[in-house]
């Protein structure tokens, strides 16, 4: 999907999947506002690996709360360890966003090569690619949720 033009209301997108092959970091917090969300929107940026672990343990309710997007950096599928591994951490998503958060995952492969997505995962998804010209200083910092 081109984001430069026509695009829907992405504070109304409950998951989402930047397709980023050159990478991601800090370019995912830039194309979120460039696509309009809600500056009042507080984004935590993590690891899918450190997602999966908060699933494991079932502490994500609790380290998510005081977020209203969670950006999913590097959504691997080898980063969950096996299907139900994601599986689980898709029920999980469901739940993050039943409370009314958003979630943004992004990597560099194609969505469409994602192996262990359920198929009503792949329905819910909006697709964007990963705009790389948007004029910013590249020294933007983006804070990833401290674990210690």
């Amino acid at each position: 999907m081109d984001i430069g033009c026509g695009h829907m209301d992405i504070n109304n997108q409950k998951l989402i999947y930047f397709y980023s092959p050159n990478g991601t970091w800090t370019r995912i917090n830039k194309n979120l506002e460039y696509l309009g969300l809600d500056k009042n929107k507080k984004v935590g940026n993590t690891y899918t690996r450190d997602f999966s672990l908060e699933v494991l343990n079932n502490t994500y309710m609790d380290r998510y709360k005081d977020y209203d997007v969670l950006y999913l950096d590097e959504f691997y599928d080898f980063e969950f360890g096996d299907p139900d591994c994601f599986k689980n951490a898709y029920e999980a998503m469901k739940k993050i966003i039943t409370n009314g958060k958003q979630i943004v995952m992004a990597g560099h492969g194609r969505f469409e090569d994602l192996r262990w997505l359920p198929d009503d995962m792949k329905k819910e998804v909006t697709l964007y690619d990963l705009k790389y010209d948007l004029d910013w200083d590249y020294n933007y910092n983006v804070d990833y949720i401290n674990y210690d």
